[in-house]
């Protein structure tokens, strides 16, 4: 039986390549000037993972430091969920292989395939899961290697897409008016047949070795800032909320203009959001775990703040996830 009064988030690690890419180098190789690059993404520089750094090394770079920023071991965690569009492995899953390099003996895990929204729709499902006892604690984490699904041919993703990855833990907590407050995840599954944004796999189409990821820029961002916006609106309606109720929202860091202009459509200040997409480049599913747990460090997401974060992904797949921070 749960004896759980709250599911609290309790810690939060990221972590971030070496490499770092600026508009210089993908003006070079992409023949677009720096000031358009910038003018159209808002990015000045993001970073590149290493060709043998896999997205299982760079989870187990955030939960390490995670690890370090809470009360808890390895030999602690009950279950590790991973939200990611770049896989090690078809199977096993990158859970599994994080598992394993963690020596993380008492957890099992799983991936869950969201593409962006992957990090808030596994937040959503442990909460689920501390809730009704299944699990005492779970990590999740946000991890994507988008560097390797970019076409050499096309600058309207290499632009955009950076690597990296962002954890928090979730644990059961009694007596504490701090804690995760509501979530919502939703799927508008109409952009398939004109395939605004995908990655096919060997098993759909003849030729594999050429596919990579596809985007159709402008239809992704006008659903994009539509959906975001709504989702937040109907979160707040919903649940007799309004705007400063929260401390900020960390939107998916997917476009410094989309994000410009969701606030634009929801009618508040762009200082409402924490914005790291300058630095990181649009990360995918690790972009809102990064994000929080990099103002989290700096100081400027702390202690008893309440955090609204929004998701939007391909499917189209969004999410909310409201929380006060136990950290």
């Amino acid at each position: 039986m749960n004896n759980f009064t709250k599911v609290i988030l309790s810690a939060v690690g990221h972590y971030k390549p070496k490499k770092i890419v600026n508009n210089k180098t993908l003006s070079a190789n992409y023949n677009i000037s720096e000031q358009n690059i910038l003018l159209k993404t808002g990015i000045e520089e993001r970073r590149y993972a290493a060709l043998n750094e896999n997205s299982s090394e760079m989870a187990v770079n955030a939960i390490k430091e995670l690890l370090k920023n809470s009360n808890k071991e390895i030999g602690d965690i009950e279950c590790i969920i991973i939200g990611t569009l770049t896989p090690d492995y078809f199977f096993p899953s990158t859970a599994v292989n994080i598992i394993n390099k963690l020596k993380a003996t008492k957890a099992w895990g799983f991936d869950l395939s969201a593409a962006c929204s992957g990090f808030c729709y596994g937040a959503t499902v442990a909460k689920a899961m501390i809730e009704v006892g299944t699990i005492k604690n779970a990590i999740i984490c946000g991890v994507d290697k988008m560097s390797a699904t970019l076409n050499s041919f096309d600058y309207k993703t290499a632009v955009l897409f950076g690597d990296g990855a962002g954890a928090i833990l979730l644990e059961g907590g009694k007596n504490s008016d701090l804690g995760v407050i509501g979530n919502v995840c939703t799927v508008k599954a109409d952009n398939l047949e004109v395939e605004d944004v995908y990655f096919k796999t060997p098993f759909n189409t003849i030729d594999w070795s050429h596919e990579k990821f596809e985007l159709q820029g402008g239809k992704v961002y006008r659903n994009g800032v539509s959906l975001m916006a709504n989702a937040i609106i109907d979160y707040l309606d919903n649940n007799n909320l309004i705007f400063d109720d929260f401390d900020c929202i960390v939107p998916h860091q997917s476009n410094l203009n989309m994000i410009k202009d969701t606030a634009k459509e929801l009618g508040i200040p762009l200082t409402k959001f924490k914005i790291n997409i300058e630095k990181t480049g649009n990360t995918g599913g690790a972009s809102i775990p990064l994000c929080l747990s990099e103002f989290v460090k700096k100081g400027e997401i702390e202690n008893g703040d309440r955090v609204l974060m929004v998701s939007f992904g391909a499917g189209y797949t969004i999410s909310v996830f409201d929380t006060f921070m136990k950290i």
